[in-house]
């Protein structure tokens, strides 16, 4: 299937290569792996990740870098 929009998403299927930064003020979501070979993420509203269950928790960090999770499914 080619690269279309759907309602307010755009949807592509294949890999989005970049040179520069990806700019979102909305949700990304992947069906398949986000990864990066150099530099890195920022994400101001922390990390959700999905359980195999279909759960998924938030993971944040704090000013002095710790890492935590919420207690519980966001």
């Amino acid at each position: 299937t080619p690269t279309r929009i759907s309602g307010s998403s755009v949807i592509f299927n294949s890999p989005i290569n970049t040179t520069s930064n990806i700019i979102a003020t909305g949700t990304i979501t992947s069906t398949g792996n986000i990864t990066s070979n150099s530099g890195t993420g920022s994400f101001a509203g922390g990390v959700v990740l999905t359980a195999p269950n279909g759960n998924q928790f938030r993971f944040t960090i704090n000013n002095s870098g710790h890492l935590s999770l919420t207690g519980s499914a966001v």
